[in-house]
């Protein structure tokens, strides 16, 4: 499990050039890869398509009434994107964080879905579930994510959690 003191150990590795983006590694302990757990989460809206991506876009719900799960995760991936910002000593205005803020709604977390879905590790005990086209809007599931690169032009960088696998919690 992800910790902030693990968080803490964030290095970059293996700077390479694609076209106008600098891509760099976000790794732990030399090599490992963050690999995140999200609690259960509320899905709003189902799989999204954005630009040639597939997303979901997960809800905090329960952040405002101060469900523990959904604060602590908050403050993690919060805490994840800070140290980026911090070493590499980024303008925050220039760093998209994949948490997005909303002023009337509980604020969503983005998840980049690669585009070989039979990858996706789907548990599921009670529907016939068998890929990600199957989840419905307003559902709550829980995510296994990894961190993908840092990618930074002169305009932005970023880093996006690509999802892994999804457990869905049927019993609501």
């Amino acid at each position: 499990m992800i910790t902030k003191e693990i968080i803490d150990k964030l290095q970059f590795s293996n700077l390479k050039k694609i076209k106008d983006w600098e891509v760099e590694d976000i790794r732990y302990d030399d090599s490992k890869k963050y690999i995140f757990e999200t609690p259960f989460m509320y899905l709003p809206f189902g799989l999204e398509k954005e630009y040639s991506d597939y997303v979901l876009k997960l809800q905090f719900k329960g952040l405002k009434n101060l469900d523990e799960d959904i604060v602590k995760f908050y403050e993690l991936i919060q805490h994840f994107e800070n140290k980026i910002i911090n070493i590499k000593e980024e303008n925050k205005n220039i760093f998209k964080s994949q948490i997005i803020q909303r002023e009337n709604y509980d604020d969503l977390l983005v998840i980049k879905i690669k585009k070989k879905f039979f990858n996706i590790n789907i548990k599921n005990t009670k529907s016939e579930i068998r890929n990600i086209y199957d989840i419905k809007n307003k559902s709550k599931i829980k995510c296994i994510l990894h961190v993908d690169n840092l990618w930074t032009n002169k305009k932005i960088s970023i880093s996006k959690f690509i999802l892994d696998q999804i457990i869905i919690d049927e019993e609501t």
